[in-house]
């Protein structure tokens, strides 16, 4: 949107829309021609021959298969990585995390042909520090203030509601929240009522019936962006219940500035902050249930975590931060190629 705004043409490729203009965009479709990378690439090189873009900026494994696209053409390519696939694949599965090990030279690789890249933590930054390839941490920032006014669902308005916001995967610490939750049920605690949103509404069925939590959890679905911040506001603390792992460890809890522009309380494991963006308005766990347990109670007994999520950093990650600093990636990339 800014740089359509600032007078450039831009074309964004993606899997199952329909080919329109809309506010400056080019949408592209990916038709997805057959079922393996070669075909992708293929289709991501008709499509670069035909528009012949300036700079291409990809997003985790589409860049993979474009990289090599742009390399023969000279376009020079950003892509912005929000983890390790090597380990993301087995961790989604439940496999052993180790399995994808033998796979990080190849994950070394591909990156090869970038020409920046923007990850998502610093670990992942580390982790391509010898390629020859410069790159920036960068985290989403928030973007509230485009809000509109939202009738959302408000169960159990007596209790206290604490909310989940994100997928439903196992590095994200899922099992330990429900584990909690589990416990909370068994020691006959009533107070506490638990909110998700964003994530998969399947997936979330299968975790609440698996710990027989039904009366303790609601799904909120997941909202528009414009809608985002009231579903938020619905919540009176926050859990960001990150588990330690190969998968968690080359990514980053996103929804910390969202939470954090909301000035509630989060409780956080220590495993779950690697940027250390949440300072005031925190209680930091263990990866136990009863200390995540111990840490709600703490929150509702003690005021002073209310004031210090009030007195929160008036200038949080923002969207418009990250679009400066992303304009000048792209003046720093283009200078550099030409």
């Amino acid at each position: 949107e800014y740089l359509s705004r600032d007078g450039h043409a831009v074309f964004v490729l993606a899997d199952g829309i329909k080919r329109e203009d809309v506010n400056g965009f080019t949408f592209i479709e990916l038709k997805n021609k057959g079922p393996s990378r070669y075909y992708k690439k293929k289709e991501c090189e008709e499509i670069v021959k035909e528009i012949r873009p300036d700079i291409v900026y990809a997003f985790t494994q589409i860049s993979l298969y474009t990289a090599g696209v742009c390399k023969k053409y000279g376009i020079p390519l950003i892509a912005e990585l929000h983890g390790l696939d090597s380990y993301n694949y087995f961790n989604k599965r439940n496999l052993p995390e180790w399995i994808g090990y033998p796979l990080n030279p190849l994950m070394r690789y591909l990156v090869k042909d970038v020409d920046f890249l923007v990850v998502v933590a610093p670990a992942l930054q580390k982790f391509y520090r010898n390629m020859n390839v410069d790159s920036v941490v960068m985290i989403m920032g928030t973007n509230l203030q485009r809000t509109k006014a939202t009738n959302i669902p408000s169960p159990q308005k007596e209790k206290i509601k604490v909310m989940y916001s994100g997928n439903l995967k196992k590095h994200q610490g899922i099992d330990l929240l429900f584990s909690a939750i589990k416990e909370i049920k068994d020691r006959g605690e009533k107070r506490f009522f638990f909110l998700f949103m964003g994530g998969g509404t399947k997936e979330l069925e299968q975790y609440i019936a698996r710990y027989g939590v039904a009366e303790f959890c609601y799904d909120l679905g997941k909202p528009s962006f414009e809608q985002t911040a009231c579903y938020l506001a619905t919540a009176d603390i926050f859990v960001v219940p990150w588990t330690h792992s190969k998968a968690g460890k080359y990514c980053s809890a996103s929804k910390i500035p969202d939470y954090l522009a909301m000035k509630r309380p989060i409780i956080s494991t220590f495993f779950a902050d690697p940027l250390n963006l949440i300072q005031n308005s925190e209680i930091r766990v263990r990866e136990d249930k009863n200390e995540l347990i111990h840490a709600l109670k703490e929150i509702v007994g003690n005021r002073k975590y209310l004031r210090n999520a009030e007195r929160y950093d008036a200038n949080p990650i923002t969207i418009e931060a990250n679009i400066k600093d992303l304009n000048r990636i792209f003046q720093r990339v283009l200078n550099s190629c030409s």
